[in-house]
């Protein structure tokens, strides 16, 4: 599943996991998502900073006071979540969901296993196909479905 496929960002449901306390206002091709307080400065009361979300294009982060105009979306994510990803917030997110798995081409169930003992190659029984290397082989080819 890639990002895509997961649908948009739930602002509301990512704001109140993490406890940020905020009202939404919708602005024509955007929704402000007004915070109680600036995450940079809590001086910075009610309505004077938001996440942006558009419609289309990038999330930003905007604070009206100067020390915070340099301030990103990033930036704000960091201070709200840390490193978590973002994925369990999405719309499309399902927590059970789980990869596809795959088979190779059975590449590795038709090969066989040479004889190689002393006696064997003495004998001319020995040998056998040659074994593919690492890098020829699919990784797939150790998994089943």
């Amino acid at each position: 599943m890639t990002a895509s496929d997961l649908g948009p960002l739930d602002m509301e449901k990512y704001l109140n996991h993490f406890g940020i306390a905020f009202d939404v206002k919708d602005d024509g091709n955007k929704t402000l998502y007004r915070l109680e307080k600036c995450l940079f400065n809590p001086d910075h009361g009610p309505n004077e900073a938001s996440i942006v979300v558009p419609r289309t294009g990038a999330f930003t982060y905007q604070c009206f006071h100067a020390s915070c105009k340099r301030h990103t979306w990033k930036e704000a994510k960091q201070l709200i979540s840390g490193d978590r990803k973002l994925s369990q917030f999405c719309q499309g997110y399902d927590p059970n969901w789980q990869p596809p798995r795959t088979t190779g081409t059975g590449m590795m169930a038709a090969l066989t296993v040479p004889m190689t003992d002393a006696a064997s190659l003495k004998n001319g029984i020995g040998g056998g196909p040659p074994v593919p290397q690492p890098c020829d082989v699919d990784p797939r080819e150790f998994y089943e479905k």
